[in-house]
């Protein structure tokens, strides 16, 4: 509750700063469903711990609905942060803007299956490993560390995009056969 406030309100300063670095810079906005579903679970544990008699069933039934309350909450309210910093939508989406409209084939260079099909889903065109299958593409997408260059088999073509998500140590270059 406290990191959701704090990105919330601003306040307490520290945390606010932490969490907005953590986010990859994502500004809060007040949802209403989820702070009341995240109000009503935390509302019910806190009523059922509170009861005089605590025995070893209701102990472990304590336990349960904690921990339920507390993966709701974390899904509810910091739910969006974590979705900003993991999500591959905004790459992707630039992506599909610099993909040619009649190209329906692009070279993948390490990718993982993952990465492969979040390109598939978000742009509709589906990754090629150049090793196993030469279909002619004209297009390739390459997963780069910051201390890797752009493999022997690209050299000569034009980097036409470059990007990455915030807080990722890989980045992405598309680039064009000539």
């Amino acid at each position: 509750w406290l990191g959701w406030f704090a990105m919330q309100t601003g306040f307490p300063n520290k945390i606010f700063e932490r969490m907005f670095y953590l986010s990859a810079n994502f500004n809060a906005t007040f949802e209403m469903l989820p702070f009341i579903i995240s109000i009503i679970f935390t509302a019910y544990w806190a009523l059922s711990i509170s009861k005089q008699k605590i025995t070893n069933r209701t102990a472990i039934s304590n336990w349960g609905v904690g921990i339920t309350m507390i993966w709701l909450c974390l899904i509810m309210l910091w739910g969006p942060f974590i979705d900003n910093v993991k999500s591959h939508k905004n790459i992707f989406s630039e992506v599909k803007q610099h993909l040619v409209q009649s190209s329906s084939c692009i070279y993948i260079h390490n990718l993982s299956n993952n990465q492969v099909n979040l390109l598939h889903y978000y742009t509709g065109i589906k990754g090629i490993n150049s090793s196993k299958v030469n279909r002619g593409c004209y297009l390739a997408l390459i997963s780069l560390t910051e201390d890797s260059q752009i493999p022997a088999e690209y050299n000569g073509w034009d980097e036409i995009w470059t990007g990455k998500r915030l807080r990722d140590k890989n980045y992405f270059v598309l680039v064009k056969k000539k």
